[in-house]
């Protein structure tokens, strides 16, 4: 790459830009993609001095992102439109952001769609993919597709994600997961952690494809060692379901503390059987099944449940029950049962059926289990027989 930039630059110099023009631009990008934003900003003022517009395309996005300089949108807009007028594609489509979001000027989605489309007609990735977007915010899922097409063929790493998503969910394409997991994967292989994500969830799921928890977590654990929440959780999710208790704890502690209430269930359900838990680290070889603690497997649970988590609200309901914290017990209890959760309707219908902290009512019992029991909850299905209901 280093040998063809002299040349690009003689070329460029005789089709009227000065080769020093050419090559402040080119070690301003060298800088610009290492991420050493304030070295690469005067190389490109230099260039952009000199008559580049790449360059002025190249200082919009730094001055949009505020990369080596504070953020100023309207510098951006003025250093977009300089380039664009010009025909840059970068600078078309940096216009077409602008105008979508509203920034530096008011939003105009059709302006955003022109710009975008000058871009993409230049064979510009990134504008040919947010025609692909801008079609998916308008519902056209059909066009949306076509386009996120066009930008996958050209290994654009966030359309073959986009157009995963729509084969996974049949939108605006046959439903398709081999061709959703091939598309997640071509990006993946780009080292694109969200494509990463999608494959995890796609096998932890089993989304059109047999459920497989090893290769779920092989796929999570690189987004989640980077920091993401949700892969956090799921590692410790996956690794509660094959009994790595211990692994399980520490992902599902880390992801629990930043407020993910998937991981703060799980979390919940490691005190509750004491498994892999901080006490048990500490004491017992083994790692699970010696230290259960109610008391933080009751803060946890109720930690999800005020996120709207139902199967935690069922089981801090159970954890009530047990405790006869009748009253708390069916407040969690019925949100969990009117939000769908069997487990919960199952404690609803005993609590109907037992009168706990509510009238006594075998019809309101038998309605709760029949619906428990329409979901396969072993509990609702015994207690229907026990009634002959």
């Amino acid at each position: 790459m280093m040998q063809r930039q002299p040349l690009l630059c003689l070329i460029l110099s005789v089709a009227a830009l000065s080769g020093q023009a050419c090559a402040d631009y080119l070690k301003g990008q060298q800088a610009y993609d290492a991420g050493r934003y304030a070295e690469a900003l005067p190389e490109f003022q230099t260039s952009f001095r000199q008559g580049d517009v790449r360059a002025a395309a190249s200082l919009g996005v730094m001055y949009r992102n505020g990369q080596g300089v504070p953020r100023n949108v309207y510098l951006a807009r003025q250093r977009f439109t300089q380039a664009a007028q010009s025909g840059n594609a970068k600078a078309q489509n940096g216009l077409g952001n602008l105008f979508k979001e509203g920034q530096g000027v008011r939003v105009n989605r059709a302006a955003a769609l022109r710009w975008y489309q000058k871009a993409a007609a230049q064979g510009y990735p990134p504008a040919i993919y947010n025609v692909g977007r801008w079609y998916s915010s308008a519902g056209d899922d059909a066009a949306a597709a076509q386009w996120y097409t066009k930008a996958a063929t050209l290994n654009y790493p966030a359309a073959q994600i986009n157009l995963g998503n729509l084969y996974l969910d049949g939108k605006g394409v046959g439903k398709d997961a081999a061709r959703a997991v091939a598309f997640f994967q071509a990006a993946a292989d780009q080292r694109a952690p969200m494509a990463l994500i999608r494959l995890g969830t796609v096998y932890k799921d089993g989304l059109g494809v047999a459920k497989n928890y090893a290769k779920a977590a092989k796929y999570f654990e690189q987004p989640a060692t980077l920091g993401d929440v949700y892969s956090q959780a799921s590692l410790g999710w996956l690794s509660y379901q094959t009994r790595q208790y211990q692994e399980a704890f520490v992902w599902s502690d880390l992801a629990a503390r930043q407020g993910d209430k998937y991981a703060q269930h799980t979390l919940g359900i490691l005190y509750e059987g004491g498994f892999g838990t901080a006490r048990d680290l500490g004491l017992y070889e083994g790692g699970f099944g010696t230290a259960r603690d109610l008391g933080s497997a009751g803060v946890w649970y109720q930690k999800s449940a005020e996120q709207g988590y139902p199967l935690a609200s069922a089981r801090l309901g159970h954890l009530l029950l047990d405790q006869k914290k009748y009253p708390e017990a069916f407040k969690y209890n019925a949100f969990a049962g009117q939000r769908g959760n069997a487990y919960g309707q199952g404690q609803l219908g005993y609590m109907y059926e037992a009168g706990l902290a509510t009238r006594k009512s075998l019809d309101s019992a038998v309605k709760w289990y029949r619906l428990a029991a329409q979901q396969g909850d072993p509990y609702s299905i015994s207690r229907l027989k026990e009634l002959g209901k």
